[in-house]
């Protein structure tokens, strides 16, 4: 076995706990076995050989190659793993290191012939960086011959694994990764991220993190990540029934995830969106849709005293070329004793990410007594947004909104309010005639 401490410069000074080196080849090279110089537009038959690109200067740029059909350094049987040489380390005959990235390369259809090599490799030079004039980087007048026989190892290197264990009833809801068989490995000192998505009709209830409770940040996909890890972890999750969580249909190509619920209107998010004047008469672009003609007007929205009715988050991917299709978002009231009311009109707001401008959806109550808006095209609008419903009035202009330039996104949703709100939104909103206000939900 060679020494540990030729291969100390192949780990990072970050990592900690038990490093594993392993070791796909070894070669020792003799002089005149290793140094070819092919003729130009010539490409060489390989040995263990260094081939030096440019003619008698042993100190030009070259390339290590190895095949080990030509001159075994392995078994037939062990040739896919050599496919996991990441660097070769090169130990000369006065005990000088230098450390080469490599890639390795294993051609079941080509006599099962394997070869690994590092490309660009000047004496003195590496990919890694320099291991000073030892190589005669800089005496044309040194020779590398006395360097020889030349150790090379094909090796891998990795930090320290840990292990988090994940459980979950997949019948309630997800957690992934996964890994096999519910264990995750991760490298020393990585993050990594979690993603728990509740099932059709459940909701996450709490997290367990190491044994702990946890509160999600949302209610039906949410994020944990475990950072600078540097032990083993366990995470689960507890879902339960929820029969009042928002549904979504979409158009092939399209997939939606409600993420959250927000109930009450002191939530911050639903505040900046009333800061921005969006409930109170600021302007909004109107959509209109008949059969597959759609079109937009200029109008207002105000909202009813005490009109929020609640919030939702989604999360919408799309296929390429499916950015103008749809979904339908089917909304339910948080309390089944308080239904959403026959003599309101209902409408959803949704901030167009193209212009900047908040559009106006119309929404219909459906047989089940359940709010739907249908938001088309998915690419003027998401991959991100919120829902918020209330009650108000809407009022249309008349007047045709003719496309403009998209708007720079850092100047915030525009509005005849006037300020600025936060992150994109989708608002559904209840419009009453003005005779017929009334508060409540």
């Amino acid at each position: 076995m060679p020494e540990a401490e030729i291969f100390e410069s192949l780990i990072d000074p970050s990592w900690t706990g038990t490093i594993t080196v392993d070791i796909y080849m070894a070669a020792e090279l003799a002089f005149d076995k290793a140094i070819k110089t092919p003729a130009p537009g010539v490409t060489p038959k390989y040995e263990h050989i260094i081939q030096i690109n440019d003619t008698g200067n042993y100190q030009t740029q070259g390339e290590i190659r190895f095949d080990v059909t030509a001159a075994p350094i392995a078994s037939k049987d062990v040739y896919p793993d050599l496919g996991g040489v990441k660097k070769f380390v090169c130990v000369d005959a006065k005990g000088g290191v230098q450390v080469i990235g490599a890639y390795g390369q294993y051609q079941i259809n080509n006599n099962n012939t394997f070869t690994t090599g590092a490309s660009n490799w000047r004496y003195g030079t590496t990919i890694e960086g320099q291991f000073g004039a030892q190589w005669g980087e800089d005496d044309e007048s040194y020779d590398i011959r006395q360097l020889f026989p030349l150790r090379i190892y094909g090796v891998s290197v990795k930090p320290a694994q840990h292990e988090i264990t994940v459980t979950a009833d997949e019948t309630k809801g997800t957690i992934m990764p996964k890994g096999d068989s519910g264990k995750v490995l991760i490298n020393q000192g990585e993050d990594i991220i979690f993603t728990i998505t509740a099932n059709s009709g459940y909701r996450i209830a709490g997290l367990l993190i190491d044994e702990n409770t946890a509160t999600p940040e949302n209610k039906y996909l949410t994020e944990y990540t475990f950072k600078n890890v540097d032990k083993s972890h366990t995470i689960g999750a507890v879902f339960e029934e929820d029969a009042n969580a928002p549904e979504i249909g979409a158009d092939k190509g399209v997939s939606g995830t409600v993420a959250d619920v927000i109930e009450t209107s002191d939530d911050t998010e639903v505040a900046a969106f009333e800061k921005g004047g969006f409930t109170n008469g600021g302007t909004v672009h109107i959509v209109s849709a008949s059969g597959l003609v759609t079109t937009k007007t200029e109008g207002t929205f105000t909202a009813d005293t005490d009109g929020f009715v609640q919030a939702v988050k989604l999360k919408v991917e799309y296929e390429e070329g499916a950015e103008s299709r749809g979904l339908t978002l089917a909304v339910k009231p948080l309390d089944a004793a308080k239904p959403f009311s026959a003599d309101k009109k209902y409408y959803a707001l949704l901030l167009n990410k193209k212009t900047n401008y908040y559009d106006l959806f119309p929404a219909a109550l459906n047989a089940a007594g359940n709010l739907e808006v249908a938001v088309k095209p998915v690419g003027d609008y998401f991959s991100e947004g919120t829902i918020f419903i209330y009650s108000g009035t809407a009022t249309d202009s008349g007047t045709p909104v003719t496309p403009d330039t998209p708007a720079n996104p850092d100047s915030g949703p525009k509005s005849g309010g006037g300020c600025a709100a936060g992150v994109g939104a989708l608002a559904l909103l209840a419009a009453l005639p003005l005779l017929r206000r009334r508060t409540g939900k």
